[in-house]
């Protein structure tokens, strides 16, 4: 058997919450310097405190997700405002219970699980989406995922009992 190795990138679709954090930090910080040369000049220590949590946080609300096939191993990093990484999860597809497309019959059996979406959260996104469930650390997941054809085709060829496509 070949060894398959394909990368995608899903860039997510910022959200309203998103937008609102966004926003909210940076009005925050904001009236905490206006209040510290008005009020007291004990905001302004909460101000420049203030703008590390914007520089923290603010980058954070920009997302991709990055998955990395090989050999029916799925790792997914996530990847805030195009400049770090933080490795998101691993999955041996070998040990998925089901594989099937979002909203399939095959995963109506599975409504009290934790989902987990590595989607896009766009509307065509969600039409292509994928999932499958897995026990991982001693708790059943469904997750969510957009992959390519090539890693569906992999998916089918190494766990066809557990694959399908409506």
């Amino acid at each position: 058997m070949s060894d398959l190795f394909k990368e995608k990138l899903i860039s997510v679709q910022p959200t309203m919450k998103n937008r609102f954090i966004k926003v909210f930090f940076v009005l925050l910080t904001i009236l905490m310097f206006v209040s510290g040369i008005m009020v007291h000049p004990a905001f302004l220590l909460a101000g420049f405190g203030m703008i590390l949590l914007d520089i923290w946080l603010i980058p954070r609300q920009s997302v991709e997700y990055e998955y990395s096939y090989v050999n029916g191993v799925l790792d997914i990093d996530r990847i805030f405002s195009k400049q770090s990484r933080k490795k998101g999860a691993s999955y041996d597809l070998s040990e998925a219970e089901v594989i099937a497309p979002v909203g399939s019959d095959h995963l109506s059996g599975f409504k009290n699980v934790k989902v987990v979406d590595y989607t896009s959260g766009t509307p065509e996104d969600e039409k292509n989406a994928w999932a499958f469930v897995i026990s991982s650390k001693q708790e059943r997941q469904k997750i969510l995922i957009s992959p390519s054809e090539d890693m569906l085709k992999d998916m089918r060829m190494r766990a066809p009992s557990r694959f399908f496509t409506n």
